[in-house]
Parts: structure tokens; sequence; C-alpha cells
């Protein structure tokens, strides 16, 4: 199993609440075979993650927050799902919305 995967299934624990929680238990439904692809899509799934647990922390609903972000509410819905990647741009503007700010950094595999 993969870093990734591991870091994946670890934020999956404790964050259990988090709308792409949902949406791979229903892939899984229908594909078995989804944990082995999750690993193409668990970065963008973490990012996801950490956005709607921030939002809720700010006790924040997607209109509110996308309207702070000068984003749509169905652009953060699909970056919350997992459906779209966000750009940095967005990214930062997500933070900056709520008050923190963004942190890339990058770490051998």
């Amino acid at each position: 199993m993969s870093k990734v995967k591991n870091q994946f299934k670890d934020f999956i624990k404790s964050h259990p609440n988090t709308n792409f929680k949902k949406y791979i238990i229903e892939k899984a439904k229908r594909d078995p075979n989804v944990y082995y692809r999750v690993d193409k899509e668990a970065e963008r799934l973490v990012i996801a993650a950490e956005i709607v647990a921030l939002r809720k922390k700010h006790k924040l609903t997607q209109v509110q927050l996308a309207k702070k972000a000068q984003t749509s509410q169905s652009a953060l819905a699909q970056i919350e799902s997992g459906k779209r990647s966000p750009t940095t741009d967005t990214l930062i503007k997500i933070a900056n919305a709520m008050g923190t700010e963004l942190k890339i950094s990058f770490a051998k595999a």
C-alpha cells in the first residue's frame, strides 16, 4: 500500500464527517477496485477534506465561504467533493477567506 493511500486512510479516520468519505464509499459499492485507484485521487481528496474541515471549523456554509473567497458555491462544492481540482489561486482565496494562509511543501515519497 502506498504512503499516500495510508495518509488518505488516516485522514478518513480522523475526519469521519467529510463529504469525500461518502463519495468513496458510494464509488466502492459500484466498483470494488476503487480502492486501488484511490491512490490517483487521494491527494485531491485530502485537499478537499482539509477545506471542508476548515470551513466547518469556521462554521461557514458553502455559500458563505464561496462569497468570501470570490468563487461560486457550485465550484466550491465540486472542489469539496473531489470532482474538481482547485487552482493555486483558488486555494489562496479560500485560505485568506478563513484567515489562514496556504502552505505547500514537498517531501520524499
